[in-house]
C-alpha cells in the first residue's frame, strides 16, 4: 500500500512501545516498518508483519530479556578470569545461539582460530552474546575488540564485560543489515549472521561481505533450525555461501561442528 511518512512513524512508535523489541536498533525497525507497509493491505497489518519479522531475525534468539542488572552485580563479585568464566557460562544460556554453541565452546575458537595468526583486533558483527565467549578465545590480553548488535542493553552489558576482562575496545548497538561497523581489523566475526541478512536484503552476502573492512572474517551458518530440526540445512546453507562467493579470489578453510557450519575466511592471498 501507500503510505505516509506519519504511518511510517506509527509503525515504529508502536513497536518500539513493545517491551520485547524497545531496545532494539530504530534505524532497523524503519526499514522492517517500510518494507511492510508497502507490502501489506492496511497499518494493523503492517505492525503485526513488523514484529514478526524482527521476531524470527532476533527476538527469538532471546526467551525473555535478560536480567542485565542482576549479571553486572555477579560480574562485580567475579574475582579473577577463572571466576568470569564460569558467570560467563550461565549468561551464554540466554541466548540460544550462544546456547548451542556451548558443548562445542572449548573445541570451537581453538580449532577455526589454530591455522591464522593471533589476530590482536576483532569486530564481532551481530555478537548477540558472544562477547562472552572471550575467554576460550586464546587472544592476547588487552586484545582490540569491538563487538555491534541491534539490541541497546545487550551491547552495553556487552561493553561492561570487555572492561572487566581486560579487553580494549566497545561494543555499540548497530543496525548491522545496512550499516556494518567499518573499522579495519584483524578478523570479524560474522556468525550465523547472513542467513538473518538475506531476510531483509535478498542476495546482499557478497556486496556486504566485501565492506567489511578485515583481511579475514570467520563466518558461521547454523546446520538446525531453533525447533532441532537440521536435515539437509549444512548443506543448502553450504552451497548458498560458496555461489555467493564464487567471482572471488578468497581462500576458504570448513569447519563443521555439530549445530554450526564455519567458514574461515582470507580476502586475497593466504598471508601471516
Amino acid at each position: 500500500m501507500k503510505y505516509s511518512d506519519t504511518q511510517l512513524n506509527q509503525v515504529i512508535e508502536d513497536v518500539l512501545a513493545s517491551s520485547k523489541y524497545r531496545h532494539v536498533a530504530p534505524e532497523l525497525v524503519s526499514i522492517v516498518a517500510k518494507q511492510e507497509l508497502e507490502n501489506q493491505k492496511d497499518l494493523k497489518s503492517a505492525i503485526k508483519e513488523t514484529r514478526n519479522r524482527l521476531h524470527q531475525s532476533a527476538g527469538a534468539y532471546l526467551n525473555a530479556t535478560p536480567p542485565y542488572a542482576k549479571w553486572r552485580a555477579q560480574m562485580e563479585l567475579c574475582d579473577g578470569a577463572d571466576a568470569l568464566r564460569s558467570a560467563s557460562l550461565e549468561w551464554m544460556q540466554a541466548h540460544a545461539s550462544t546456547r548451542e554453541r556451548l558443548p562445542i565452546l572449548s573445541d570451537f575458537y581453538s580449532s577455526v582460530l589454530a591455522n591464522i595468526p593471533v589476530p590482536s583486533s576483532i569486530v564481532d558483527i551481530a555478537c548477540g552474546l558472544n562477547p562472552l565467549a572471550l575467554g576460550w578465545m586464546g587472544l592476547p590480553a588487552g586484545v582490540r575488540y569491538i563487538a555491534c548488535d541491534i539490541y541497546a542493553d545487550m551491547t552495553q552489558f556487552a561493553a561492561d564485560f570487555l572492561t572487566k576482562s581486560g579487553a580494549q575496545g566497545a561494543a555499540m548497538q548497530c543496525d548491522c543489515v545496512t550499516n556494518p561497523p567499518e573499522e579495519a581489523v584483524d578478523i570479524a566475526f560474522i556468525l550465523k549472521f547472513l542467513p538473518v541478512l538475506e531476510q531483509y536484503r535478498r542476495g546482499a552476502t557478497l556486496d556486504w561481505l566485501q565492506r567489511i573492512n578485515a583481511r579475514r572474517m570467520l563466518i558461521s551458518y547454523p546446520t538446525k533450525s531453533l525447533g532441532g530440526r537440521g536435515k539437509g540445512m549444512a548443506e543448502n546453507y553450504e552451497k548458498r555461501f560458496l555461489d555467493a562467493i564464487a567471482s572471488t579470489d578468497w581462500q576458504i578453510e570448513k569447519y563443521l561442528f555439530e549445530n554450526e557450519l564455519c567458514f574461515m575466511v582470507t580476502k586475497g592471498e593466504l598471508g601471516t
